[in-house]
């Protein structure tokens, strides 16, 4: 009995992070198959970068604790952009908003620009889809700190649903 228990919460304590797959080889479709099946654990639509830089590809979909889904980038010099999609059905901001922060403007939309320690630069906005109204998506795009923020910026702006 006490081995299934130990069991039990080992399997519970793992379970939390799923990854919906991984290695896409631009393959469009099964982007989107992975997509459709984080979505569905989340319960909304994930939208995603149409645009990535040159030699970039998505290469995982991470689905962590049914409430965010984080699409990993990367290209084949093993540098990393994550895109964190947060889904808050509530409709509230999860973080303080630091009203000094530099900002950037995309697509009608004015995102943040962050560092997280470091290493990383990124931008971080919301959206509150009529579809999903009252919810809020935020969203948290990060790079290694040489990456430009303009192409940040490209990338922020053309997320979306395909």
């Amino acid at each position: 009995m006490m081995k299934k228990l130990i069991i039990l919460i080992l399997v519970m304590a793992l379970t939390p992070v799923l990854n919906i797959s991984c290695a896409f080889n631009q393959d469009d479709s099964q982007v989107k198959k992975s997509l459709k099946e984080a979505g569905e654990v989340l319960g909304i639509e994930i939208p995603w970068p149409h645009y990535l830089p040159e030699g970039y590809e998505m290469k995982n979909v991470l689905v962590s604790e049914n409430t965010s889904v984080t699409l990993m980038i990367s290209n084949n010099k093993n540098k990393s952009i994550g895109l964190e999609i947060i889904w808050k059905p509530t409709g509230i901001i999860p973080y303080k908003i630091d009203l000094n922060a530099p900002t950037v403007k995309f697509d009608g939309t004015t995102g943040q620009l962050v560092e997280s320690g470091e290493t990383k630069i990124g931008i971080v906005w919301n959206l509150y889809p009529e579809r999903y109204n009252p919810g809020l998506i935020v969203f948290k795009l990060l790079a290694p700190k040489e990456f430009p923020v303009s192409e940040l910026t490209f990338i922020a702006e053309s997320v979306g649903w395909h």
